[in-house]
């Protein structure tokens, strides 16, 4: 049976609106990270007023990530030392997980799922610094980004995402292909869906909703390739799982 396009793209744009705002605490220090009258005191108690988020990023900065020569005792010293837009960028990533942490058993293994995506994110960060990118840390998030379409499926439609997945296992079709079939639209395309409605940068909805399927006259094109290798590589590694039961082409 053909799928409605019309209707595709109705449910697409519903399934983006049920999604949970961001933190009032994210907002915030989006907000400041891009006004250019804010000061790195006001970031640091916009991170310092949520405790979670305050210990997450001063363990990420003291981690062998940053390989920093001084221990970081205060959220000042790690805007200082990190840089606002990557503390911006660590912020969201722990909001995202935080804001995603129960994924229905039945559709999705949360565990491996997050094993991939997190591979995904470490992947593109390495693949960015390679390539000369300065900020690699918005790629770690566009990477640990790019399969929240799938999440969001899982649980708005858990029993179809669960079936799409066992026709993936049984028949090596690319989960996209089965869920553009059945749906009109894949989890890629979800995924910039709500990317865009989170207003967060419009690179991370591009390299959402096309790490699968390259536009190569985006202008984002190079931000979506590296994540497209990175999510090929992480799949090879067999280093979780983002659904798909073969390697893609």
């Amino acid at each position: 049976m053909p799928v409605d396009h019309a209707t595709s793209a109705r449910s697409l744009a519903k399934l983006a609106q049920q999604v949970p705002s961001l933190p009032m605490t994210f907002q915030r220090i989006n907000e400041l990270v891009t006004s250019p009258r804010s000061t790195t005191t006001q970031l640091a108690e916009a991170v310092g007023s949520d405790q979670g988020l305050a210990t997450r990023i001063l363990r990420l900065a003291n981690s062998s990530f940053y390989g920093l020569a001084a221990r970081v005792d205060t959220i000042t010293q790690a805007v200082s030392l990190i840089g606002t837009r990557q503390l911006r960028d660590l912020a969201l990533a722990t909001a995202v997980l935080d804001l995603f942490k129960d994924i229905p058993g039945t559709a999705l293994d949360g565990r491996s799922f997050w094993e991939h995506s997190l591979g995904v994110g470490s992947a593109n960060r390495l693949i960015a610094a390679r390539c000369g990118e300065r900020e690699t840390e918005r790629h770690f998030v566009a990477g640990l980004l790019h399969d929240i379409g799938l999440v969001v499926m899982a649980q708005q439609m858990p029993e179809q995402v669960a079936q799409h997945l066992a026709t993936a296992a049984t028949s090596a079709q690319s989960l996209s292909v089965i869920e553009r079939r059945e749906l009109g639209f894949d989890h890629a395309e979800l995924g910039g869906a709500v990317i865009e409605e989170w207003r967060l940068p419009p690179a991370m909805a591009e390299v959402a909703t096309h790490h699968h399927h390259l536009l190569t006259t985006s202008r984002y094109a190079k931000d979506c390739a590296m994540a497209h290798l990175a999510d090929i590589l992480v799949e090879a590694l067999a280093y979780g799982s983002g659904g798909e039961a073969v390697v893609p082409a």
